[in-house]
Formats: C-alpha cells, structure tokens, sequence
C-alpha cells in the first residue's frame, strides 16, 4: 500500500523540540462573549482539573474551563456527543445551565485550527482522537515558553463552529454570567431552533 493511502493511526505524540519553536497564538479580543453549557452541580467558573475532557491536563496540573462560540457550539458539544442520540429529554435540559463567558482582558490561544496543526507538527486527529494523547499535547502546550492562555479547535460535532479550552492561568481575565437553566422558557426559543439545526426531537 502507499503511503498515502496508509490508515493515519493514533496521533503521534508532542515533538521533544516543540519548545524551542514559536506556537501559531490566535489572540481573542477583550470584549468577546463565550458561551457554556456546564452541570448545574458545579459552579459556571469551574476549572476541571480531572482527566476526563480532551484537553485536561494528564494528571491534574492545571485546570481548564471549556467554552463555544456561541449556543449551538456549546449544546453540540455537551448533548450531542453520542452520535446515535436523536432525541434529547428535559430532565437532560433541567440538569445542565448556560453561563456567558465574558473576556475581560485578550485571551492568547494556541490556533489549532487552519494551518496552525501544521506548524506544531499535529493534524485533526488531535481535535478528534484519543484524550490520552491530547492531554499530553495539551499540557506540553501549557508548559510552552509563549505561555498561551488555552486552545481554540473547530467542533468535532459541528466543523463549521469552535471551541475554546482555558486554562487556569487565564482565570483572573474572564468573568461567567449565569444565564439560567437550559430548561428556562425564556431560552426555548433558541433551543428549538438548536433542534432543529441538528434534527433532535425533545421529550
């Protein structure tokens, strides 16, 4: 078989050199409002320092908040990840909250998006493969002597939107803003048009 037409494999893991080379940083402006959808149980600024989310850190060395760039990012990525899932339920909708995520200052973000895989020796399947493998990129990423304030990936459920994974070190430049439960009629409006974006039935 050619190597092209090779089966890609598991994604190699971080360069033992990617320190000595400058990271593709995407600066988001201060000013941008994020969006989050988090488990009513932990507080809307929760930082997670388990191993349970791609881009955490391996055993807990930093904390990281995830986000989406809008409503529709953050229900994709939170609700829609079993691909065989066609309807969701409102006891699902009553347990999770929207929080605004509001940047108070620039937020400097290693691009993993476009050409920025590229230029740090990476491809897709770090935004879509195994967590193990990313957690250890993401953590040669934090500990990078450009010392980036997170990540920002296209969606794996939706290539057309992004994801933002802020590490605790950003902490002190963004402020959340509880926006409710995702079952509060105020947002029903929104979510019906999410639905139907993604072709979810409710129950």
């Amino acid at each position: 078989m050619p190597p092209s037409a090779a089966p890609p494999g598991p994604h190699p893991e971080p360069p033992s050199d990617l320190h000595q080379h400058a990271l593709p940083i995407r600066t988001v402006p201060a000013g941008t409002s994020l969006l989050r959808i988090y488990p009513l149980g932990y507080s809307p600024s929760y930082f997670d320092v388990s191993d349970r989310h791609r881009f955490n850190a391996p055993n807990g060395e930093f904390g990281t908040l995830y986000a989406g760039d809008d409503d529709h990012c953050a229900f994709a990525e939170t609700l829609l990840r079993n691909l065989d899932l066609r309807v969701v339920s409102m006891t699902d909708l009553a347990g999770r909250g929207r929080s605004r995520v509001d940047l108070l200052g620039d937020l400097r973000l290693v691009d993993l998006t476009g050409s920025g895989l590229a230029q740090i020796r990476a491809d897709g399947r770090l935004t879509t493969g195994d967590y193990q493998v990313a957690q250890r990129w993401s953590l040669a990423l934090h500990d990078h002597p450009d010392q980036p304030d997170g990540l920002v990936w296209r969606s794996r459920f939706d290539q057309g939107r992004t994801c933002y994974a802020m590490y605790d070190r950003a902490r002190s430049g963004v402020q959340l803003m509880p926006l409710g439960p995702l079952d509060d009629p105020a947002f029903a409006p929104k979510l019906v048009a999410i639905l139907d974006e993604y072709r979810i039935g409710l129950v």
